[in-house]
């Protein structure tokens, strides 16, 4: 197929601003169908493509982000609300969730309004509006109103738990949105801050510990610190603790791929020296409690998890979900 200078310009471009690109004219809108029907594009929206190659390379979060500039540099009165405005605001959720979730505005019009493919609407009589990174966006409290709303509590506390932990908002802010909300959905909201904790330090450990909540044991404690006796200025936060009536004590740690993967958490130190470090945390740890460990598979199948909890002890939680 002969190169369209037109459309890799366009590509070009729209890459260095990291977002798709779209035709403007009749003639640019027929030469991209017809290069997304012949695989060379890879078609994202109504109108909206990317270069397959380029599209590989981005991750699930960095796909919806790509869509949400470019739909508001094509629509620029749309205002983006729900997962939309959570990516947005960076606010950490399953990256299943950017996958198979449309893009979500908000709008003042019917709610009966026919929703176009991968376009949600939601129905706000007068929606509360921020700008972030030059995208017009809910309010962070509106927001994570409707993610609660849209979504489950396993998949939406990391969204609060981030959102107070990067400081946009807070508990007493997110409460002056329960006016405008009905009794359900307020209920909801308040069921999140209940859980919501900003010391969860991702969304993987949120995610972990809604499970935990959802599942009906104990609320553990977070970031708990140990000092090894035999090394005064050697201390240990650990994901998740549970101090037991009867005396023994309970670690839970939660093993993301990054803690061995990502340079600023392994400190450039190489796989190998990480394995070797949890190693010796974990021998250190075990002086003080019993310590399982899960990852997120375990998580994401949750049994395993549970009946790791259950053979460690951890009780039932007095006040379930």
């Amino acid at each position: 197929m002969r190169k369209n200078l037109n459309i890799l310009g366009k590509a070009a471009e729209s890459e260095r601003q990291h977002r798709y690109f779209f035709g403007a004219t009749s003639a640019e809108r027929q030469a991209m169908r017809y290069r997304s029907n012949a695989g060379e594009l890879a078609k994202l929206y109504p109108n909206v493509y990317a270069r397959q190659s380029y599209l590989e390379s981005l991750s699930p979060r960095e796909r919806s982000m790509h869509l949400i500039r470019t739909l508001q540099l094509m629509h620029p009165h749309w205002q983006f609300a729900c997962l939309s405005a959570a990516a947005v605001y960076g606010f950490e959720y399953p990256y299943a969730l950017d996958a198979h979730s449309p893009v979500f505005i908000a709008t003042t019009w019917s709610k009966n309004q026919h929703h176009a493919a991968r376009l949600e609407r939601i129905h706000i009589a007068d929606p509360p509006m921020t700008i972030r990174d030059g995208i017009r966006v809910t309010t962070p409290e509106r927001t994570l109103a409707d993610c609660v709303h849209h979504y489950s509590f396993v998949q939406s506390l990391g969204m609060f738990d981030s959102a107070l932990r990067q400081g946009v908002t807070t508990f007493e802010n997110i409460r002056t949105t329960l006016p405008s909300l009905d009794k359900k959905d307020a209920a909801t909201v308040m069921n999140a801050l209940r859980y919501a904790d900003p010391a969860s330090e991702n969304g993987g450990e949120s995610l972990c510990r809604a499970t935990i909540i959802e599942a009906g044991f104990a609320v553990p404690r977070l970031q708990q610190e140990f000092v090894d006796p035999y090394s005064p200025t050697s201390h240990y936060r650990v994901d998740f603790f549970w101090p037991l009536r009867d005396g023994r004590k309970v670690i839970l740690e939660y093993d993301g791929m990054e803690k061995y993967t990502n340079p600023t958490m392994t400190q450039n130190h190489s796989t190998r020296s990480v394995v070797h470090d949890e190693r010796h945390r974990e021998s250190v740890l075990s002086r003080f409690a019993t310590v399982i460990r899960t990852d997120y598979r375990e998580v994401l199948a949750r049994q395993p998890l549970i009946n790791k909890l259950a053979q460690a002890g951890i009780p039932p939680a007095e006040i379930h979900l």
